[in-house]
């Protein structure tokens, strides 16, 4: 199954928040998925990060490599 995350879900994801419900986090740990973030989750993290830094712990380039780390794919790469 192919799954694109909202920005809340690859959010919760990275911190393993305990807000990510348990089907999102099975679907998310299955090998057998591909797993996709939207560049629009890069821009909406970088917008908030720049305006409440103190809220928002991530920069846009960050989550994209924590992203990429963690084995969740640019969409822009889908194929």
């Amino acid at each position: 199954m192919k799954l694109l995350l909202d920005t809340h879900i690859i959010l919760w994801a990275l911190d393993d928040n305990p807000k990510l419900p348990e089907q999102a986090k099975v679907l998310i740990m299955n090998a057998g998925n591909d797993v996709y973030y939207s560049s629009a989750s890069v821009w909406e993290t970088t917008i908030k990060y720049m305006s409440k830094p103190d809220k928002i712990r991530l920069s846009g380039s960050k989550l994209s490599e924590l992203c990429r780390k963690n084995g969740i794919s640019d969409a822009a790469n889908y194929r």
